[in-house]
């Protein structure tokens, strides 16, 4: 898969599917062999206030599942999940 056919894809958590984000948005950290480690998703702005999270960096160990429209993550924020 190329790196430009997943930027429209939603980033999901499989633990809760609470929606993350949009992959478009993220920045990913790449090791020095060209390697995926990780990406970063910055919290949304709106208008009033920003949305109640701080970055998230997801490791790409996490990512489960490549879908058409939907890349799934599984992550704990803040050792929510048991």
């Amino acid at each position: 898969m190329l790196l430009s056919e997943m930027g429209d894809k939603e980033i999901v958590n499989s633990l809760d599917g609470s929606r993350l984000g949009v992959m478009a948005d993220a920045d990913l950290i790449i090791d020095p062999e060209g390697k995926i480690k990780a990406f970063l998703l910055r919290p949304r702005f709106s208008f009033f206030r920003v949305q109640g999270r701080e970055e998230l960096r997801i490791p790409w160990d996490a990512v489960t599942k490549v879908g058409d429209d939907i890349l799934f993550v599984h992550y704990r924020l803040r050792g929510k999940y048991y």
